[in-house]
């Protein structure tokens, strides 16, 4: 037997949709044949067909990757015959008056488990759009292909459909054939409209500060797309941005636009405005301007404050200034905080708030790490400084511990514990009381809570003149005794050289008249 190919055999068609019955019987009436595995198209299924009564008439096809097969042949009644290699075969009858869709279905085998899915898509032309799929099942192993459709599609072989019209796409429907590895094959539809005009840019308002630089967020566009003007939209592909303004420089491609204001001659509080030409990709410009608003530098950014390493061995105490910024300003307060500082553990440290002097004391089990000041300023600012604490060895004198001089004080009373006599007094450890110190006579008053036990002690810590004095404080009702004074010099001690002269004088008069008078009686 003799099979006649068909010339259109294997020709791709968009779907598969039955004609209209016609009037008047044709030369010739079209067959489809489609062949599935379950619902799956089967691609290279050998078709042939014969005319019943006359064998002469014989026509023969292979599916392509739809599963589809067309054949044309005279009116009448035939028989075809599917062959799909490794399933099986078919033989049916089919009477053709006109054309005719017929399907052969294969249901033995496993049927596939894995779905994809893909939304329709819409693109203006001259712009970029993509579609990740849907997947139901295990799709790990399952590779997509793209098997038809515009040259400016793109499918991956995750199933990503990339879809790239050019600027002269003519706007309307397009349909994107893919096929997946497990059998299945899809039309994803692409929606293509006319292309999107760029009507103006708009930036928002940049902040920057006072002679540093800042850098815009990327424009925002308004669209006019089919009549209609759509704002606040991304720029569309393609756009170039450029500018001529001192001091700035913009992203040819983004469109972020950086204001350096080093050298600019704006007060805080005024506006500098940077001036952006957006081309398109066909040749028309379009201006734009960025707004930068000046504002004042925190003093946290102006001035730089910083302190050399207190390098104190073991039970000593050191103190250093703050050196690192000359001109600070007045209202600058110094300040440590134990949530900054968790590796003290072993050191007892202290900051005057007023000039920053830091004074720092390790006990023996202590380690060398850092302290980590904070300066604020009344801008609101605040800054963050770290200073090494350093283990040096012992001095001579380390081993001399300062005495220590108890004292009684009523819970709740402000009670001088310290006559300083105008000397320069440190708090080192208040001990858990509350401490005073006048600065211009020298005079300490503590203050032991108000519900204090009574018995409760408290041990403070000072430093007068540089030297170490601790006092021990107890919570009782007891008159106290009058507050320790440090030891006098020899220059404030003149009175006593006299008072000795007076009373040897006086011992010598009353010896002359005991020797005068004494045996009168």
């Amino acid at each position: 037997m003799h099979w006649m190919p068909n010339p259109l055999a294997a020709v791709t068609v968009a779907a598969a949709v039955a004609v209209a019955p016609v009037a008047v019987a044709q030369e010739t009436v079209q067959l489809t044949v489609k062949v599935q595995h379950h619902d799956d198209p089967v691609e290279a299924a050998e078709v042939k067909i014969e005319k019943i009564g006359d064998p002469t008439v014989q026509f023969s096809g292979v599916t392509d990757y739809e599963g589809l097969v067309k054949f044309q042949v005279p009116p009448g009644t035939y028989s075809y015959r599917v062959d799909v290699k490794g399933t099986g075969s078919q033989l049916t009858t089919v009477e053709l008056t006109r054309p005719k869709d017929v399907v052969a279905r294969f249901t033995n085998g496993t049927k596939r488990n894995v779905d994809f899915s893909w939304a329709d898509m819409s693109v203006a032309a001259g712009s970029r759009a993509a579609v990740n799929p849907q997947i139901t099942g295990d799709g790990r192993e399952v590779t997509v292909e793209k098997m038809d459709g515009p040259a400016w599609a793109e499918v991956f072989a995750d199933g990503t459909i990339e879809v790239m019209p050019p600027l002269r796409t003519v706007p309307g429907d397009y349909e994107i054939d893919v096929r997946t590895s497990a059998g299945q094959v899809e039309k994803v539809k692409v929606h293509v409209t006319g292309p999107e005009t760029l009507k103006a840019l708009q930036y928002p308002v940049t902040s920057v500060e006072q002679g540093r630089s800042a850098t815009s967020a990327v424009p925002m566009a308004t669209i006019s797309h089919q009549g209609r003007d759509f704002s606040s939209q991304p720029v569309p592909e393609g756009v170039k941005f450029s500018t001529d303004a001192p001091n700035a420089q913009v992203d040819a491609e983004t469109g972020r636009v950086t204001l350096d204001t080093a050298d600019l001659q704006q007060e805080a509080g005024e506006t500098v405005q940077v001036p952006v030409v957006a081309t398109m990709p066909g040749g028309k410009k379009i201006t734009a301007q960025a707004d930068f608003h000046i504002n004042a530098l925190p003093s946290a950014k102006r001035f730089t404050p910083g302190w050399a390493p207190i390098e104190v061995a073991p039970g000593e105490h050191a103190a250093v200034k703050q050196t690192g910024e000359r001109n600070m300003p007045k209202d600058a307060e110094y300040w440590w905080l134990r949530a900054d500082n968790t590796k003290l553990a072993g050191w007892r440290v202290s900051i005057d708030q007023v000039d920053g002097t830091i004074s720092a004391s390790p006990d023996e089990g202590a380690q060398e790490t850092v302290l980590y000041v904070r300066v604020s300023y009344s801008d609101g600012s605040q800054e963050q400084v770290a200073v090494p604490l350093k283990l040096t060895e012992p001095t001579a004198q380390s081993g001399e511990t300062p005495g220590e001089t108890p004292r009684a004080l009523p819970p709740g009373k402000k009670t001088e514990i310290l006559d300083a006599q105008a000397s320069e007094v440190e708090i080192i450890d208040n001990g858990g009381v509350r401490l005073d110190v006048d600065k211009a006579t020298g005079k300490v008053t503590a203050t032991v809570p108000e519900d204090a036990m009574r018995g409760a002690s408290y041990e403070v810590d000072l430093r007068v003149d540089g030297k170490d004095q601790k006092i021990r404080l107890t919570a009782d009702e007891k008159p106290q005794p009058p507050a320790p004074q440090p030891a006098s010099s020899v220059k404030d001690a003149w009175w006593i050289p006299l008072v000795m002269v007076v009373m040897a004088a006086v011992g010598a008069g009353a010896q002359w008249m005991w020797s005068q008078f004494g045996g009168l009686k």
